[in-house]
């Protein structure tokens, strides 16, 4: 029986992210399964809005941390976008 490695399930932006770390730090074979036959990073579950969060909406003295992380990862995936298009 032959063995996978590593499966990742799931084609949105989340699996397409950790599916890249992974092929840079193992030499493993990945397989990233996707029901959706087209595979963009543009599939999202039932639970994501399907929008990059600014953290504007989360008032400072209610969320701090949660604002805060929003506007980190904001900026966080928007490089990682831009360095794995890029040549």
């Amino acid at each position: 029986m032959d063995r996978v490695p590593i499966t990742i399930i799931g084609g949105g932006v989340v699996g397409c992210a950790v599916s890249y770390e992974l092929s840079r730090s193992t030499n493993r074979e990945i397989f990233l399964i996707e029901r959706n036959p087209r595979v963009k990073g543009e599939n999202q579950s039932s639970r994501n809005s399907g929008v990059i969060h600014a953290g504007i909406y989360y008032p400072r003295e209610k969320a701090p941390l949660k604002a805060r992380l929003c506007v980190e990862g904001n900026r966080l995936l928007y490089d990682f976008c831009t360095d794995t298009v890029s040549p």
